[in-house]
């Protein structure tokens, strides 16, 4: 008597679903931040010494437009240049507000310490 085939159970398929983890963030040391800018003090050396306002221009000459009126005794700190313009000696100055500027130096009279 032959036998009839017997059919086998079919498998079931198998799903594997992978899901990718993120990498392990790196533990590189970070280089130290930068030392901060030391930010320069303002020593005065001159100051406005007229009964009226002056200009602080943005070049050595009244054609230079005027960045704003300096009352008298604002305190300026000079940077060292000056430039003679038709006879009248212009000095650059800086300000305690961060501004920089020319002032004519009959304008200006020296701080006292």
């Amino acid at each position: 008597m032959v036998e009839a085939p017997v059919a086998e159970p079919t498998p079931a398929p198998v799903i594997v679903i992978v899901t990718p983890r993120p990498a392990p963030p790196l533990s590189l040391p970070l280089p130290p931040p930068p030392p901060p800018v030391p930010t320069p003090t303002f020593r005065p050396t001159d100051r406005v010494g007229t009964v009226l306002s002056v200009n602080l221009r943005t070049g050595p000459g009244a054609e230079f437009p005027s960045q704003g009126l300096l009352p008298t005794g604002t305190l300026l700190s000079a940077t060292g240049e000056t430039v003679t313009v038709r006879g009248v000696l212009w000095r650059r100055f800086a300000l305690q507000d961060g501004r920089n500027g020319w002032v004519r130096d009959l304008d200006t009279l020296p701080v006292r310490r």
